[in-house]
Formats: structure tokens, C-alpha cells, sequence
């Protein structure tokens, strides 16, 4: 079994790794969330970008960031090794759990299938031919 657990090394800590992700980003976008991600070895990382802004209650912003760090937690096994930032969208505050979990999950897919298209186009261009003797 293993540990599903959110240590400091899955988390990103520092202005510098948050502005690297922020530099050049894979877009993702559901209905309450959008996932900002960039690729990284050897495990994935995540990051939350809250503003008062989107979510004025703190009640409601800590709720909200609670759920999208345990769906972290029990998923980033099957996760790729990416930096991912996630930042709420206006109306997250008045969704449902069920609702803001979906999104997530909804996110993570969109990841994968974005990132394995990647890594197939980035495998055909990266053909090269053997050197000549």
C-alpha cells in the first residue's frame, strides 16, 4: 500500500518555482478551477493560488483549497511529473464539494491526455538518423 500523504516535496514553496510554472504554462479550465501546469521530474507538485478576489470569505477559501489538496493527496500516484498551480474561478466559492472534486479530477484527465499528446509529437520529431561511418 502506498503512502498517500502531502509532504513539503509535493508541494511548490518558493516565489521562484511558482513564477517558473507561471512563465510558460499548460492552460487547463474547467467550471470552478483552472490548472496552470508545467512538466518537472521525477514526482508531480502542486501549488494554490487563492486571492480574495476570486473567493472573499476565508472560510470559504480555506474549504475550497482543502478539497483540491486531498484530491492531490489521493491521486498524485497516478499524476504525471508536473508543477501544477490551481486557481479558483469567480463562482467557486458557491459550488459544492461534489462539484469543485469533479472539476479536479476533470482537470487532471485534461493533464494527461494533453501531456501524452505532447510526449507523442515530441517522440515523431525527435527522430533522428543514426550517424553515417
Amino acid at each position: 500500500m502506498s503512502r498517500q500523504t502531502f509532504t513539503k516535496r509535493s508541494r511548490l514553496t518558493t516565489a521562484a518555482e511558482y513564477e517558473w510554472v507561471f512563465a510558460k504554462p499548460i492552460r487547463l479550465h474547467s467550471k470552478e478551477l483552472v490548472m496552470l501546469a508545467r512538466i518537472n521530474k521525477p514526482f508531480p507538485r502542486l501549488g494554490l493560488a487563492f486571492s480574495k478576489k476570486k473567493i472573499p470569505r476565508a472560510v470559504d477559501r480555506n474549504r475550497v483549497k482543502r478539497i483540491v489538496r486531498e484530491q492531490f493527496r489521493l491521486t498524485q500516484t497516478t499524476l504525471p511529473s508536473v508543477d501544477m498551480i490551481v486557481m479558483p474561478k469567480a463562482g467557486t466559492r458557491n459550488a459544492k464539494n461534489t462539484s469543485i472534486i469533479a472539476s479536479f479530477h476533470a482537470l487532471c484527465e485534461q493533464l494527461k491526455q494533453k501531456l501524452g499528446n505532447q510526449v507523442e509529437q515530441s517522440q515523431r520529431s525527435s527522430f533522428t538518423l543514426p550517424p553515417q561511418i
